[in-house]
């Protein structure tokens, strides 16, 4: 009965949630647990508090099952989730005026490690990597928020538009000039000017 599931959309999965079929929750977690931990690791920098933020994302989708309607993609509601508790937190941080905690975890990279890299190759893949992403945490929000569902989340302009509730045209605009804003960070911390 589980395999049907898998085949599943997403938001089928979640009008049979809806109609009381707990492994159809158990399988959008599956699904979105490491995906949304990510994004939303990007977005704050800390670990331990992504960890928590995911199971609060998992937590109102499991509390809205009754109010939940097919009006966009599930994967628009779900990440207007993450992203609206991912912005309380970086502003409730500035308000306390504590900085990010920088802790590095491996569960931010999902390519898996091939036989051929040297552990100096992947060390400087992680150094790069995580340079990009604090890089991307610096950006203004308005770009971080589009470079962040875009290009690494992967969803398309359309999506990105209704999560963040602005016109496609924005959507590519503040892409544009993110991507802009971010090479220049680059170019001078990676000195490769």
């Amino acid at each position: 009965m589980e395999s049907h599931l898998e085949e599943e959309s997403d938001e089928i999965l979640m009008l049979s949630f809806k109609s009381g079929e707990e492994k159809a929750f158990e399988e959008i977690v599956k699904r979105y647990k490491t995906k949304l931990f990510n994004y939303i690791y990007k977005y704050i920098s800390d670990v331990e508090r992504s960890e928590e933020i995911t199971q609060e994302v998992f937590i109102r989708v499991y509390r809205s099952r009754d109010r939940y309607k097919i009006k966009a993609k599930f994967s628009t509601f779900i990440y207007r989730i993450a992203l609206n508790l991912a912005f309380n937190e970086v502003r409730n941080r500035n308000r306390r005026k504590t900085d990010p905690h920088n802790e590095f975890d491996d569960k931010i990279f999902n390519d898996k490690i091939k036989e051929h890299n040297t552990p100096e190759k992947l060390y400087e893949r992680k150094e790069v990597e995580i340079i990009v992403n604090q890089e991307i945490s610096n950006l203004s929000s308005k770009y971080k928020d589009v470079i962040l569902l875009c290009d690494i989340e992967g969803l398309s302009y359309k999506e990105v538009a209704k999560i963040l509730n602005i016109s496609i045209g924005t959507v590519q605009s503040r892409l544009s000039r993110g991507r802009v804003r971010l090479k220049q960070r680059l170019e001078n911390v990676l000195n490769l000017k």
